[in-house]
């Protein structure tokens, strides 16, 4: 076939494809929006005109399982999806999804508001996976408490660009789902957020998390969190991590959130964790969170594998204890290449088994290999104002700041949108853990990471060797000094000294652990590309299984696996997992883990 017949070829299957597809318009010639979907086809859009639609066929409305897209004039035009509105005037739902919709059944540029129902007042989803994206959901209420705006249960659904706004409590609730996506999202002064109970895989992507009452609240989930912000959420504390759930948090900041009622949440202004596996936060702001006696900024008790923080800034944090963190027993907590500037007081660890904090710059002074007690010299350190009554800091205001850390050699200012030249140069920078990879600091950057959220980032200020900056980029040239020669070597021999694992480390429930939960999660090898998932109650069997075994359950990318649907005979009975680890062709078998569940 010569290629004008392939091209010809394409343009046809193309003009097919968008001539199959049928518009279907709201109100004009359906009357009402279950009247255009009950006359769609898989492929069909039903497209609603600006306009308020309340009554029969525009509340409790049906996909029926279709393939459809119902969505406003425009979904990209604000105006026309503000306009565009589903009110269920305090009574009924706005939509049900529940017989096996999948991602092309999708809900696009519309406004959803006063919704009642138990569940999903706003959109109802049970078995289903749709997709929601560049909608408004207001003012919406579940009178059981689970998905005020939406109710997702044993779905694999994906929330984009969508705003949620005074909803009731549990504004999206997922449970019992395989993996749960939500990206560039707003939830602002909602009763909570986001509730999540057994979700395999939940991530979290550029969305902006403010004045809520909970952010967000798991339990039995994998939680990623990334390029988030939260923001002035209380009385409760912000993020509660709860039951077997593992949360990472990579880029995010939480600044000036506030716990005043411990009866929800016992400690932690921004965080608080309990009966939890792993806890990481990488590249974190946390600036003028409150916590009531316990965690300014992070609280956890029983975290029964490993607590990490690499490359985070805490200040300006206020509890009793622990202004920056506070850990109630735990199986092993690292800390490292991080400023802990809060005045002292700021780590705060009762019963463990293992306390590193290394290479960080800790206030007052912390032992450990590389730590320091300097002025980080941040652009602009944040403030707390005393509103009026110095004598009562109940309600002071924080006022945040610019935590970069100045450079004679250059730091990002983010307002002006370019790098500046400072005065000072902060202790901070090539301070950080030497074995950690640069990430993506650029050049020079001294062949080490920088302490603090901004280090291994794009953002990581400059490296200054005492001399102006060399303005020619070359390669090899490690500190900037337009020569490449053996301090350029040095520097970068100093961190030729990883060791790398082809197989996965650190298994949660760790080998041998008793009363734990089905969650099981592990570190990673580098590299990896997928993981298989082998699970059973023989040791031999789990060992020697190929994948034509039945204690096979699958290849997964994601670094964690609900086990809970495989489980057999009583709550002693002991279980046994491997993790294959998958580099393209190449399978690296695992060792062999065991646990006994309580439930």
């Amino acid at each position: 076939m010569n290629r004008e017949n392939i091209l010809l070829w394409i343009l046809l299957a193309v003009t097919a494809g968008v001539a199959g597809a049928v518009e279907r318009h709201v109100p004009d010639p359906y009357p009402t929006i279950q009247a255009a979907i009950d006359d769609a086809n898989d492929g069909d859009h039903v497209v609603i005109a600006p306009g308020t639609y309340t009554g029969p066929g525009n509340r409790d409305i049906d996909f029926l399982g279709k393939a459809i897209t119902v969505r406003s004039t425009n979904p990209a035009d604000e105006a026309v999806v503000e306009a565009t509105i589903i009110d269920g005037q305090d009574l009924y739902r706005g939509f049900i999804l529940q017989n096996g919709e999948d991602a092309n059944s999708v809900i696009a540029g519309l406004t959803i508001t006063r919704g009642y129902a138990p569940y999903g007042a706003a959109i109802y989803c049970v078995h289903g996976s749709p997709t929601i994206e560049r909608c408004r959901v207001l003012s919406c209420t579940a009178t059981k408490y689970k998905g005020s705006g939406v109710y997702l249960e044993g779905t694999n659904g994906r929330i984009a660009n969508c705003a949620f706004n005074g909803n009731g409590w549990g504004t999206v609730h997922c449970d019992s789902a395989v993996r749960l996506s939500v990206e560039d999202c707003t939830f602002e002064s909602n009763n909570s957020a986001v509730v999540l109970e057994r979700v395999g895989s939940a991530q979290f992507t550029r969305c902006r998390f403010i004045s809520n009452s909970i952010a967000l609240s798991s339990a039995y989930s994998a939680v990623t969190v990334s390029d988030c912000d939260f923001s002035f959420n209380g009385p409760s504390a912000c993020v509660q991590s709860y039951h077997d759930t593992a949360f990472v948090a990579v880029q995010c900041t939480f600044v000036a959130n506030r716990l005043s009622n411990p009866r929800v949440a016992i400690a932690g202004g921004a965080f608080c964790a309990t009966h939890t596996p792993r806890v990481r936060f990488t590249q974190c702001l946390f600036a003028g969170n409150t916590g009531a006696n316990l965690g300014g900024a992070v609280y956890a008790h029983n975290v029964g594998l490993s607590f990490q923080v690499d490359n985070c800034t805490f200040t300006g944090n206020r509890a009793l204890i622990g202004r920056s963190l506070a850990i109630h027993s735990f199986y092993s907590c690292r800390i490292r290449s991080t400023i802990l500037l809060e005045g002292g007081n700021e780590l705060y660890f009762s019963t463990g088994n293992q306390v590193e904090v290394a290479y960080s710059n800790v206030e007052g002074g912390w032992s450990g290999i590389g730590n320091i007690s300097m002025d980080p010299c941040f652009v602009e350190p944040g403030y707390w104002d005393a509103n009026g009554t110095p004598d009562d800091t109940r309600d002071d205001i924080w006022v945040n700041g610019d935590y970069h850390l100045k450079s004679q050699a250059g730091r990002w200012d983010t307002t002006a949108g370019q790098w500046i030249l400072d005065d000072v140069t902060s202790p901070c920078i090539d301070a950080g853990d030497p074995a950690e990879p640069l990430g993506a600091e650029l050049p020079p950057n001294g062949g080490r990471i920088n302490m603090g959220a901004y280090g291994g980032t794009t953002e990581a200020s400059r490296s200054f060797f005492g001399e102006p900056l060399c303005q020619t980029i070359l390669p090899g040239d490690v500190n900037g000094d337009c020569r490449v020669d053996m301090a350029d070597f040095a520097l970068m021999a100093a961190n030729w000294t990883a060791v790398v694992s082809f197989q996965a480390t650190e298994p949660y429930p760790f080998d041998g652990a008793r009363g734990t939960g089905f969650v099981l999660t592990r570190r990673p090898a580098e590299g990896a590309v997928a993981h298989g998932v082998y699970f059973g109650s023989d040791f031999e069997t789990v060992r020697d299984a190929d994948q034509e075994s039945q204690v096979y359950r699958g290849t997964v990318v994601i670094p964690y696996f609900d086990a809970f649907e495989f489980r057999t005979g009583s709550q002693d009975q002991m279980y046994f997992w491997r993790i294959d680890e998958v580099y393209g062709g190449a399978t690296i078998k695992g060792s062999v883990w065991s646990f006994t569940p309580t439930r």
